[in-house]
Parts: C-alpha cells; structure tokens; sequence
C-alpha cells in the first residue's frame, strides 16, 4: 500500500536546498518515490512524497548517504516527518 510522508525542516537557503534535494531525485525514484514536491516556507521547506511502501521510504530516509548530504544542503535541524495512509 503507497504511504504519503510529509517532511518539513528549517533550512538556511531555499534554493541551495533544492538542488541538493533534486540531485537525489533518481535514488529516490529507486528507493521507491513515486511523487514528491517541494515546498519553501519562510526559512524552513516542506516536502510531500508518495512511497511505494513505508518500508522503503524508512530504508531511503536511514541511509548514511542522506544524512550526510543535509548539512550540505544548508539543514539546520532534525526533520518532522508525517506518514500517512488512505483511509
């Protein structure tokens, strides 16, 4: 069953979050991504994806390599995440 994550956290430029974040476009097409879109927000984004499964959007989001890409991408803190299903 597909899975909708909703992600938000501050971060310190907008757009240098956003290339890093679509330079990670196809490994998350191969983890699984089915949609995503990104969202600014005054200093923090938002991100909307659909997941072929939590178990694989739990695999993407546990990789060492993300993690440390996200200081990179300007982070400045640890993420929200929502998951959700369709009722």
């Amino acid at each position: 069953m597909a899975i909708y994550t909703i992600g938000a956290h501050p971060v310190e430029d907008f757009d240098i979050w956003k290339s890093v974040f679509n330079k990670f476009s196809p490994l998350r097409k191969d983890c699984g991504e089915l949609s995503a879109v990104a969202l600014p927000y005054w200093d923090h984004q938002t991100v909307i994806n659909t997941w072929v499964s939590a178990d694989e959007f739990q695999a993407f989001f546990s990789r060492e390599e993300l993690k440390a890409v996200m200081g990179d991408a300007g982070v400045t803190a640890p993420p929200t995440i929502i998951v959700a299903t369709e009722a």
